[in-house]
C-alpha cells in the first residue's frame, strides 16, 4: 500500500513538473511567431501573465483593449468551454505524454539499478553459502524422495550429496534456503542398495492396414510381417520407466534409521564405497560362514583324533561359532 502511495505521489510531482516545463514551452515558442508576439509585446502582456493564461486566468482589462485595440480580438475569453479545451490540448495532454516517457525511462533505470543489485546479492549469497559448506569433492544431486525418521528436512528436497573424510555430507542444492549440513559416517552405514520396477515401453504409431493384410503378414514372418503388409510407415516411440529408489540404511545413536534417494545416487556410492553395498556384503557373510563351517571340521577331526578333549573342542566350537 505504501509503496502505491509513493509511486502515485511520484507520478504527481512528475506531471506538474511537466505542466510547467509544457507551459514555459510554449511561452517560449510565442517568441519565434511575430504574428503572436509582436501584439502582445506591443500590449505590454508580461510573461508571467502568460503563464497564468495558460492556467484558464486573464489578464489586466487595460491590457486586454489595448490587444483588442491592436489585432480587434480580445485576448481574454468569456467562454469557459474554450478555455478548458486550451488547457486540455496545450497542457495537460502534452504534459501526460512528457509524464509517460519519463515514467518509462525512470522504471527502466530503476528495473535495471534493482536487477544488477539482486545478481551481486545473490552470487555473494552463493558465495558465502559454499563457502560455509566448501566442497572438496565431485558432488552429486540428487533429490530425498523419503526421510523416514532420520530428517523431515530433507523430504522432497534437491540435495547435493559428496563424500569427504569418511562421511556422506548433505547440503540443500539450494543456496537460498539453508537447512544446514548433514554428515553420516560411512561406519554409521548398514548398507545401501537400489530396488524398484525399471522397464520400457515401445508405442508403435501408423501402419494404418487392413486387418487381413496384417493378420496374413503376421502368419508369414511374424510382427515383422505385420508391418511389412502395413500401407503407411511404421514409427515407434520407446519410453523409460524408471521406478528405482535408492535406499540407504545407517545406525544413528544405535537406531537404524533409513533415507530414500532417486536411482542414479546408487552408482555413485558404488563407485566411492562398494563395500556398503547390500549383495557385497551377503556375498561377505556367505564368505564368513563358509569359513567357519571349514574351521568347524577342522577341530572336529583334531578331537576325533584326540588330539583335543571334548572340553576344548566344547569352548573352541563356542568361540568359533559366537565370532
Amino acid at each position: 500500500m505504501k509503496s502505491r502511495v509513493r509511486q502515485l505521489l511520484l507520478a504527481l510531482i512528475i506531471f506538474l513538473c511537466s505542466s510547467l516545463i509544457t507551459i514555459w514551452g510554449w511561452i517560449e515558442i510565442i517568441d519565434y511567431i511575430p504574428e503572436i508576439n509582436n501584439p502582445i509585446v506591443k500590449a505590454d502582456i508580461t510573461k508571467s501573465e502568460l503563464f497564468f493564461i495558460f492556467l484558464g486566468q486573464d489578464i489586466p482589462s487595460e491590457k486586454d483593449k489595448k490587444f483588442n485595440d491592436i489585432t480587434g480580438k480580445p485576448f481574454n475569453s468569456n467562454n469557459n468551454s474554450e478555455k478548458f479545451n486550451i488547457i486540455t490540448n496545450f497542457i495537460i495532454m502534452p504534459s501526460a505524454i512528457l509524464t509517460s516517457i519519463v515514467l518509462i525511462i525512470y522504471y527502466c533505470v530503476i528495473t535495471r539499478i534493482e536487477r544488477k543489485k539482486r545478481i551481486r546479492e545473490d552470487k555473494l549469497l552463493k558465495d558465502n553459502y559454499f563457502t560455509k559448506y566448501p566442497i572438496r569433492e565431485k558432488a552429486l544431486y540428487a533429490k530425498c524422495i523419503e526421510s523416514g525418521t532420520y530428517n523431515e528436512v530433507l523430504m522432497n528436497k534437491h540435495l547435493m550429496l559428496w563424500i569427504d573424510q569418511g562421511s556422506i555430507n548433505i547440503i540443500n542444492s539450494n543456496y537460498k534456503n539453508d537447512i544446514g549440513k548433514f554428515q553420516i559416517s560411512i561406519e554409521q552405514i548398514v548398507f545401501y542398495s537400489r530396488y524398484g520396477d525399471f522397464y520400457t515401453t515401445t508405442h508403435i504409431n501408423g501402419g494404418n492396414s487392413s486387418y487381413g493384410k496384417a493378420a496374413l503378414g503376421y502368419l508369414v514372418a511374424g510382427s515383422a510381417g505385420a508391418i511389412i503388409a502395413s500401407r503407411e510407415p511404421v514409427s515407434g516411440t520407446t519410453i523409460v520407466h524408471d521406478k528405482r529408489e535408492t535406499l540407504i540404511v545407517f545406525k544413528d545413536d544405535s537406531i537404524e534409521k533409513y533415507l530414500f534417494f532417486e536411482p542414479k545416487l546408487y552408482d555413485y556410492l558404488m563407485h566411492y564405497m562398494p563395500t556398503k553395498e547390500i549383495a557385497h556384503k551377503i556375498d561377505k557373510l556367505k564368505v564368513q560362514d563358509e569359513d567357519k563351517f571349514q574351521k568347524l571340521i577342522k577341530i572336529g577331526e583334531l578331537k576325533d583324533k584326540g588330539l583335543i578333549s571334548d572340553v576344548e573342542f566344547e569352548k573352541l566350537k563356542s568361540e568359533l561359532i559366537n565370532t
